[in-house]
């Protein structure tokens, strides 16, 4: 009977040896061997699937940035937060404090009252409801009485992209609002707010940043009248601009930005899309 038998003959090597299988204990020397039969064959050894290549494959991996992704500077006011009714709120209940007698005799309706007029006013006239708003918070600070737009804070919660909050809010209180009312713990060094400039420097500063060279900016307001600032500077061309229907904008504001062809209307369900 024939057989094919490999035998090891060095640790590199392997011999085939072609012939009838020899009795038993008769390979324990060589000279029972075939030698005239036997063929080399060396042993190289093969990468596994997954193996050094893969992983020095793995280990070049381009960063996130390199890659490419989304950069969005987010308003807080009027994107995320409706502030108004605890601005109303506070400026009233900074009234009472300073002119007690005045408020004497102002009933719970009428001071209700007062507080809807407030209200009705500030959302016309939002630069004064922030300045004035930021004035009084430190001092009355009114968490309950601030309420995030449906959906706003579970877009950002489960964003995948850089995200930054660009406001005209007090960082701290931002900060607060967001851990507090949302159970978001948004870092303070991606915080923008009251004191540190203008919003279009604010969107310089991000745009010229290393990291963020290759991503793609958007920057999404509630006011018309920032988006036209932004629109107004040469260097800030590279940032995509969006008005939300929701906020402190009216309905003419939203038709007039429909005619201006850097900015679109985002609505609640694009921005969560967006963000994602």
């Amino acid at each position: 009977m024939a057989a094919v038998r490999f035998l090891g003959t060095a640790p590199d090597r392997l011999e085939r040896v072609v012939g009838p299988i020899p009795a038993a204990g008769s390979l324990r020397g060589r000279p029972n061997l075939p030698i005239g039969r036997v063929r080399p064959y060396s042993i190289r050894s093969i990468p596994s699937p997954g193996g050094a290549e893969r992983r020095g494959a793995r280990a070049a991996r381009p960063s996130r940035a390199a890659m490419g992704g989304d950069l969005f500077a987010l308003d807080f006011d009027g994107v995320f937060c409706d502030s108004c009714g605890e601005s109303s709120l506070s400026a009233v209940k900074a009234a009472k404090v300073r002119w007690p007698s005045v408020f004497e005799q102002v009933d719970s309706a009428m001071e209700e009252w007062i507080v809807e007029q407030m209200y009705t006013w500030w959302k016309q006239d939002m630069r004064t409801c922030c300045l004035l708003g930021c004035l009084l918070r430190s001092r009355y600070p009114l968490f309950g009485n601030h309420q995030f737009y449906h959906g706003t804070a579970d877009a950002l919660k489960l964003s995948s992209s850089d995200t930054y909050i660009v406001t005209t809010k007090q960082s701290r209180f931002a900060e607060a609002l967001l851990k507090e009312l949302a159970g978001i713990d948004f870092p303070s060094e991606r915080t923008y707010g009251l004191g540190t400039g203008p919003k279009v420097k604010v969107l310089q500063q991000l745009q010229q940043m290393p990291q963020h060279q290759s991503l793609t900016l958007h920057f999404i307001e509630d006011r018309l009248a920032t988006l036209k600032n932004v629109i107004k500077e040469p260097a800030l061309d590279k940032w995509n601009l969006y008005l939300v229907t929701w906020g402190y904008n009216t309905q003419k504001e939203r038709e007039e930005a429909q005619g201006i062809s850097r900015i679109q209307l985002v609505d609640l369900p694009d921005f969560s899309k967006k963000l994602k």
